[in-house]
């Protein structure tokens, strides 16, 4: 059991990691595409990518928060934890369905 325990341990850090990871990849200067190719007529921006005081720092960090817990929102379709218990019934609701679709089409997104 404690095995158990410890692989999900491991599997939700990892998730964790992997969220910030994206995150901090989309407020790189190129973004998460990366730097355009050498024979590419995109306009290149400064490599040199210093953050000048911890402000700056805080606000990339910060940034990164909102994209992982706006991700965390979408639930990847979960439904409610109040109507786990009453799943046959909550299925067939069109509001927990409606409200699935929206949070689907959120991770899509």
């Amino acid at each position: 059991m404690a095995d158990l325990m410890s692989e999900a341990q491991h599997i939700h850090n990892k998730v964790i990691f992997d969220c910030v990871n994206e995150g901090l990849n989309m407020v790189r200067p190129y973004g998460s595409a990366g730097e355009p190719m050498p024979w590419s007529k995109k306009p290149r921006k400064n490599l040199i990518f210093m953050l000048d005081s911890v402000d700056d720092l805080d606000q990339v960090l910060h940034q990164v928060k909102s994209f992982v817990l706006g991700w965390a929102k979408t639930r990847a379709g979960a439904l409610p934890s109040q109507q786990v218990s009453k799943q046959t019934k909550a299925e067939e609701d069109p509001v927990v369905i409606n409200q699935r679709e929206r949070c689907l089409v959120k991770l899509l997104a």
